[in-house]
């Protein structure tokens, strides 16, 4: 299976909204925010990042997030609140409205098809399904696999770094319920109960000590109690579903005085009214549904019995694993996509030599023995832009102009009569650079990308190949908003080690696009047994991890410093 998918047809999302455009006697546009929760711009529509099954469930977010904006534009509350899950309350709140528009499309267009039923509707639409939950979009198996695997080693670590189990619980829910609380997600979280049990196992087989992995009893005593408190944390979100679900349709007793007599009428169903009740049904601490149950459970697993956590030095037994196919553990994994406004050359470049990097063609070391190491932890160093770009500098700078809508700069009108403001689009993006070995990176290659990308962020990482202070490499920011660490590269030479790749990583994920990892994509962990830590190879698992969160966070892998430079350039004249 190859790491990159070819480009279909897809449509993009629309950047303006006509229908929603007039409000009062005022003229907004509404532009999507691909990726997001809640807008950063009051006037953004944003679409939460997910990985959807096909382009109809993304056009059905993209629904439900237009009525979201629409109906809770000028919505406020009180108290402290928690956003994310306010902005998943807001979104199930919509689902009945969402019902109707998509009724009145089947309508519409019943005129183009015999599949229309005026008293049955539209055959095989979802639209006409009672449980409004069916509305929501899916998201592919791979993802929810993933994200669940997430979740339990999210469980673990929190487990060994805290002894407050109710604290642990209500994060483990709020987490559960922020990854599927936008997407069809039942107790079994929409996968095969067997497929289901062996995430959770593989999860667990990477925490546990080797005494509890030799008890097959006491493995699967620990299987079954967290699949019931992963089932028991969706519990919240069926329990919101319920209460859209029994308000959708309500109707009162009116007296009509034409005909003398009662009659039924429905009462229009407002989202706005049901917000803040279906936001406390997700955000309280008093679980429903036997919830309330959950800490007595985490007390029976057989981990915390024998106190496994308590030195919070977790040896894993990796000849317990079981051996994993790699060709069959791809085919889980999302394939990645270059963007289009790279040539076709640059994009089989890009893509034959990422496949090369991971089959470990091209290199000597088997980097992917299995040792069982864990991801090293990172220190983040503090940026020392001490030196200017100047000519990334002079493009950052806003320019001035003789025409506009507001005057920005009044006093000139007496000087060069340049008053407004002129704005530029400036090319961006954000690079991360792997440092361990001799990748051959140097200041004037930063010099020449923050030229052709002003706006760009470039940063580097190194494991140490030991522990120092608790940590396991660096992460340096070498060049941000036109100005340079010039003392950066040479920090990050001083080792040469990996370790700390999925951190560099994590950091890369939250910059902006593209995102683009320079590595030869040959990842290393530490021993999480030894005290001083030194470099492991990692288990396969957690390489596809690896790949599995590059392919969700559109994270591209290129290793020549020629490729990136090339990539830099077409995207710079991509954006103007």
């Amino acid at each position: 299976m190859s790491l990159f998918k070819t480009r279909s047809k897809a449509r993009k999302l629309p950047n303006s909204l006509p229908n929603l455009a007039l409000q009062g006697n005022k003229v907004r546009v509404y532009s999507y925010e691909e990726g997001k929760t809640n807008p950063s711009d009051r006037h953004g529509i944003p679409i939460p990042k997910s990985s959807y099954k096909s382009d109809h469930d993304t056009n059905r977010a993209v629904l439900l997030q237009t009525l979201r904006k629409k109906y809770f534009y000028l919505k406020k509350y009180r108290g402290d609140i928690d956003w994310d899950l306010m902005a998943i309350a807001e979104t199930l709140c919509v689902l009945p409205v969402a019902n109707k528009v998509i009724e009145k499309r089947i309508q519409s267009a019943s005129k183009y098809t015999d599949k229309y039923d005026s008293e049955e509707g539209y055959k095989g639409s979802t639209a006409r399904y009672y449980n409004v939950g069916k509305l929501l979009p899916e998201m592919n198996t791979a993802s929810k696999k993933y994200y669940i695997d997430n979740l339990v080693d999210e469980l673990y670590t929190r487990l060994k770094n805290s002894d407050d189990l109710e604290v642990i619980l209500e994060s483990l829910s709020n987490d559960t319920i922020k990854t599927f609380g936008f997407v069809q997600a039942d107790s079994q979280f929409g996968v095969d109960s067997n497929e289901l049990d062996y995430v959770i196992k593989s999860a667990i087989q990477r925490h546990l000590p080797s005494l509890l992995l030799i008890d097959e009893e006491k493995v699967s005593e620990e299987l079954y109690i967290i699949k019931n408190l992963l089932q028991r944390c969706m519990w919240k979100l069926s329990h919101a579903l319920d209460i859209v679900n029994r308000n959708k349709v309500k109707y009162k007793w009116v007296y009509d005085s034409q005909e003398e007599g009662f009659r039924r009428r429905r009462i229009l169903y407002k989202p706005t009214n049901y917000s803040r009740r279906v936001y406390n049904a997700l955000h309280t601490s008093n679980y429903y549904y036997g919830v309330r149950g959950m800490v007595d459970n985490i007390m029976r697993l057989p981990s915390i019995k024998e106190n496994a956590f308590g030195n919070n030095q977790v040896y894993i037994d990796t000849d317990s694993l079981n051996p994993v196919d790699d060709d069959k553990e791809l085919d889980d994994i999302p394939q990645m996509m270059l963007p289009k406004y790279l040539s076709e050359s640059l994009q089989d470049s890009i893509t034959k030599e990422a496949e090369q990097n991971f089959r470990g063609a091209k290199h000597r070391v088997n980097y992917r023995t299995d040792g069982g190491g864990v991801h090293g932890k990172a220190r983040h160093r503090r940026f020392k832009g001490t030196k200017p770009i100047i000519e990334a500098l002079k493009k950052l700078a806003v320019s001035q102009g003789e025409y506009g809508v507001k005057p920005r700069q009044v006093h000139r009108i007496i000087t060069d009569r340049k008053v407004f403001k002129r704005r530029k689009h400036i090319a961006g993006g954000s690079l991360m650079i792997d440092c361990s070995g001799s990748m051959g990176f140097y200041n004037e290659d930063i010099k020449e990308i923050v030229n052709t990308l002003p706006a760009s962020t470039i940063a580097g990482y190194v494991g140490y190949g030991h522990s120092i202070g608790g940590h396991d490499g660096d992460i340096r920011i070498i060049a941000q908003k036109g100005r340079l660490d010039e003392s950066a590269i040479d920090n990050l030479t001083e080792y040469g080690a990996n370790s700390i790749d999925l951190e560099a990583l994590k950091w890369l994920a939250k910059q902006e696009e593209p995102r683009i990892w320079v590595s030869d994509m040959q990842v290393i962990g530490v021993d999480g047994a030894e005290e001083h830590r030194p470099s492991l190879t990692l288990s396969t698992e957690r390489i596809h991890a690896i790949l599995r969160f590059m392919a969700i966070n559109n994270i591209i892998p290129i290793e020549d410093i020629k490729h990136v430079k090339e990539f830099a350039k077409q995207y710079a004249k991509f954006i103007g």
